[in-house]
């Protein structure tokens, strides 16, 4: 069966334009004769959107219930998210060893894990629990642990020792690292880029903060402009100019991500409080309630940044840092993931390659 997706502002890497796609055995194919037609009424049809740090929704807490990857994916994909990566937050090497082994994507949307420690800074931890940080990097370990078949993106902290090796063996078997919750110095950052380091987790956030005379992290990300680095837009996090400097001195690197939570972090109620999401009895933040597509929106919104370029950070971006040659663009061969999304960014419709199957 061939589906048509007709009057519609189509996605492509340069812009929208006005046009059809065409849909068979839930891939973009070239026109065709359709038995199927769908009307986007001068809608925008995007790629459906990969999020590359998701903690939990509703009441599915990855860290705790990743047997519920099936729920979560319905739930995101009803949020405009086709893809995602499920993010696990610092726990114990026993935990993680059943985790990797376990792992299961029964559903077409995740794409595998995002380990978030448990190799970080202590002093940035955030929501992380203090007991499971692992300092120094267990390199032997993660030789068995580093999966790249369900282990997809790994945050450490480049100050840890031994990072060095540990991210030439992640990066060996196409496993993205990134740094964060992190006191890294800028040298430390950017050896770690010499040895394989390619991303930023959550800029600003759970690291040291800029200083003229010290500027770390955030200095070395918007002042070489040599990694990717990911945001976290959702009102809280980041101030809205915080966001626009970032934008205004690396757009090309910026991908967004949502950050978002369950109603569990890891296992702990979270609270909320003055609009965010906190650990119990803590101004903490742990996750976000924002989605993918609310970053999208406040990104073209907060900055100058237009719709386009803002759908690129939350698609062909993310598909380009995991390595993915059929997802994150509208073109020939890709898996047809789709959102419609109408003036104000509202996704009103979404689909998945296997729908068309």
């Amino acid at each position: 069966m061939v589906t048509s997706f007709i009057n519609a502002q189509i996605y492509t890497p340069d812009g929208f334009a006005e046009g059809e796609l065409y849909v068979k055995n839930g891939k973009i194919v070239p026109p065709e004769p359709a038995t199927k037609t769908y009307d986007c009424q001068g809608m925008f049809l995007c790629p459906g959107l990969i999020d590359l740090q998701v903690n939990g929704i509703g009441g599915v807490d990855f860290t705790t219930s990743l047997n519920q990857l099936a729920d979560a994916s319905t739930l995101l994909e009803k949020e405009g998210t086709t893809s995602f990566l499920a993010a696990v937050v610092t726990q114990p090497i026993s935990r993680y060893r059943d985790i990797i082994k376990h792992f299961s994507a029964k559903t077409s949307g995740c794409l595998g894990l995002h380990l978030e420690g448990p190799h970080i800074n202590p002093k940035r931890r955030g929501a992380h629990p203090l007991g499971a940080i692992k300092e120094e990097c267990a390199v032997d370990l993660w030789r068995e642990l580093a999966d790249p078949e369900v282990v997809k993106m790994v945050t450490l902290a480049p100050e840890c020792p031994h990072s060095t090796e540990l991210i030439e063996l992640l990066t060996s078997r196409a496993i993205v690292v990134s740094c964060g919750h992190t006191e890294a110095t800028f040298e430390q950052i950017h050896a770690a880029k010499l040895h394989g380091l390619s991303m930023v987790t959550h800029l600003f956030n759970a690291m040291h903060p800029f200083h003229q005379r010290d500027p770390g992290v955030i200095g070395y990300v918007l002042g070489q402009k040599k990694l990717w680095y990911s945001l976290i837009v959702d009102g809280v996090h980041l101030h809205p100019d915080t966001v626009a400097m970032a934008y205004n001195a690396y757009p090309e690197g910026l991908v967004l991500v949502s950050d978002s939570s369950a109603r569990t972090l890891a296992g702990y109620h979270l609270e909320q409080k003055s609009g965010k999401k906190v650990l119990p009895g803590t101004d903490t933040i742990a996750g976000s309630s924002c989605t993918l597509l609310d970053a999208v929106n406040r990104l073209h919104s907060q900055t100058s940044c237009s719709f386009h370029e803002a759908i690129k950070c939350a698609t062909t971006k993310p598909a380009e840092i995991l390595g993915l040659t059929t997802k994150g663009q509208l073109l020939v061969g890709y898996d047809a993931d789709l959102i419609v999304l109408d003036e104000k960014g509202v996704c009103c419709r979404s689909f998945v390659s296997h729908n068309f199957l």
